[in-house]
């Protein structure tokens, strides 16, 4: 499956202006259906059901949401592995819907 590369922008609303730019990037994978994938080092991967409701750690929150022009190819197999793995660790509830549907539409 192809997924496009998209890159966001992330603010802490809690630093001081002044204290110069607080803000960081990391890329996500948003896939046809609109469901987003966040791959990680340390867990396992986030999910999120659109680019509109990708949430940041702590109090930070998204400022950008920017097209890289970039896509990835994923496994089918892969997207199920790392579904698998944030379900153990996070919970069911912390895996969209969309991403089952995309899953079974795959595997049709």
């Amino acid at each position: 499956m192809k997924a496009k590369i998209l890159e966001v922008i992330a603010v802490n609303p809690n630093e001081n202006p002044g204290d110069g730019d607080s803000s960081y990037a990391f890329k996500v994978y948003e896939f046809s259906n609109g469901l987003i994938q966040v791959p990680c080092d340390t867990t396992h991967d986030y999910f999120f059901d659109s680019k509109e409701n990708i949430q940041c750690n702590g109090t930070d929150v998204v400022k950008e949401r920017l097209e890289t022009g970039e896509f990835i190819d994923i496994s089918v197999e892969m997207l199920e592995e790392s579904i698998k793995g944030s379900e153990e660790e996070f919970g069911v509830e912390s895996v969209p819907q969309n991403a089952y549907e995309l899953i079974h539409n795959a595997n049709k």
